[in-house]
């Protein structure tokens, strides 16, 4: 009885009063949190456009996804207290995203978000997660939807429990300043007399609820093995080991040893192009592990430093394939100046290798264990200095489909050569060993009979003979060879 008492007086006295609720619960009051009087058009006018308002358009935190018109029809406030909560681990780090609408007014756009942590009510300067100066510093631009972001980690001292977070966009400064200010962090509460005086403009102001747990904070491993590779005056490519478990990874290059304020470029990769960099410039490239759920590893980052203009590492010229047998070749190339060594690699893909080849300081390779009958890539390129190399540059051959037999009339090695096959239209012809007079090549089809006779043997053109399967037959006054032959 007495707390019913209690509550009959609380009620009468205007102390106990339930938030104003919407027709489809979504509450448009704050309470018990602070209130925030932004400055507004007359009921029913909208703030601007679904295209071009002054309000948010999305916040994403871990599972939260909630997005919205951009403008404000009549209230600034709205605390989504329908949409599913987050649910946050203590020690964990995770990240915020918000998005603005378009907003065309020419004046300074501040935001801000923060989370009652400790479930006092009170949104505390401790207690704030994003801002301009924390996520870039820069002004939101005006006519452009624009996003920022922030990681952050849910401080040890948060208590569990379903508590509020607060996300604001407002206008100029509350001290009325025109001029944009990197520093500068909106209010979290406005008072009437700040929005009579006309010094807080137009903006929106979002609430939602977060599901603090104190579980056990899971370390989201860093990246390991990072290297920065194929550094030219203007690219370069960085790699790093892949994480077990990893649910992708963020990158970041630019001229600051310091951790990124804002997320990276995300990439299901362990490896990224770095292009239009500044020629004789020290850059720092920075790698971190998504762990998933917004949960990120620290920031790693990995110094280097591009070639200058004048310093390009160029190509290597003069390759050319010699000494093509049916599992070998001679891969040649000239020598190139300024390089401080080579890389190679022989293999069946015409794209450029993604990874470091064979490393010689010669000029020529021969390469042994091919294939017969099969086309071939030599790649090779340029190292300048330490760690700086320059394109592939790739050769096309095919080995020869070739047999050795010994000699059948005397006791002697002899070997006949045929390339390429298969063949379009011209075959080259080479012996090896004692070859005798009266050399003939016959080509006979699959039935046995003689297609076309050659006498001249060093190359012949087979071109108007159909595709198929066919025999090579050579002969001269001390061998006979056969050798299939595929015609395209």
């Amino acid at each position: 009885m007495k707390s019913i008492l209690n509550l009959f007086i609380l009620a009468i006295l205007g102390v106990f009063i339930l938030p104003a609720v919407t027709a489809n619960a979504q509450i448009v009051t704050p309470a018990p949190y602070c209130v925030l009087d932004l400055h507004q058009a007359a009921a029913g006018t909208p703030h601007g456009t679904a295209t071009a308002g002054d309000g948010i358009t999305n916040v994403t935190l871990g599972t939260l996804n909630n997005s919205t018109n951009g403008y404000i029809p009549d209230s600034t406030y709205n605390y989504y207290n329908t949409v599913a909560a987050p649910s946050l681990i203590v020690g964990n780090s995770y990240t915020i995203s918000i998005t603005f609408g378009a907003c065309l007014n020419a004046e300074p756009m501040y935001y801000a978000a923060w989370i009652d942590f400790n479930g006092d009510n009170v949104f505390s300067a401790a207690e704030l997660i994003i801002n301009n100066a924390n996520s870039g510093g820069t002004e939101i631009p005006y006519g452009v939807l624009t996003t920022r972001t922030k990681t952050f980690t849910v401080p040890a001292t948060a208590i569990a429990g379903t508590w509020r977070m607060r996300v604001v966009r407002t206008g100029q400064m509350s001290t009325g300043s025109m001029t944009y200010s990197s520093t500068y962090t909106p209010s979290v509460c406005f008072s009437a007399a700040e929005n009579a005086a006309g010094t807080i403009q137009f903006g929106e102001v979002e609430d939602y609820n977060v599901n603090i747990t104190a579980g056990t904070a899971t370390t989201c491993a860093p990246v390991t093995g990072t290297t920065v590779t194929g550094i030219t005056s203007v690219a370069a490519t960085i790699s790093w080991t892949a994480v077990t478990g990893s649910a992708g990874y963020e990158y970041v290059v630019n001229t600051t040893a310091t951790a990124p304020l804002v997320a990276g470029t995300a990439t299901a990769l362990t490896t990224a192009n770095a292009t239009a960099l500044t020629p004789s410039t020290n850059y720092y490239a920075h790698v971190r592990n998504n762990c998933g759920g917004g949960n990120y590893s620290v920031w790693v980052n990995i110094p280097f430093s591009t070639q200058a203009a004048s310093a390009v590492c160029d190509t290597v010229t003069g390759v050319n394939i010699t000494n093509i047998t049916s599992s070998s070749a001679k891969v040649n190339w000239a020598t190139a100046s300024g390089a401080t060594g080579y890389e190679y690699t022989v293999n069946t893909l015409v794209a450029s290798p993604s990874v470091a080849g064979t490393a010689t300081t010669l000029t020529n390779t021969t390469v042994t264990g091919l294939t017969p009958a099969t086309t071939y890539y030599a790649h090779i390129r340029k190292k300048c200095g330490t760690t700086t190399y320059s394109s592939w540059i790739s050769k096309k051959f095919t080995t020869n489909n070739t047999v050795a037999v010994e000699n059948i009339m005397e006791n002697d090695s002899f070997k006949l050569n045929i390339y390429p096959n298969p063949v379009d239209d011209v075959i080259t012809i080479t012996t090896e060993g004692n070859v005798g007079q009266q050399q003939e090549i016959t080509i006979i089809d699959m039935t046995g009979r003689i297609v076309r006779k050659y006498n001249n043997i060093s190359e012949i053109n087979i071109k108007g003979v159909p595709s198929g399967v066919y025999f090579l037959h050579y002969t001269d006054y001390k061998h006979v060879e056969t050798v299939r032959l595929e015609k395209r």
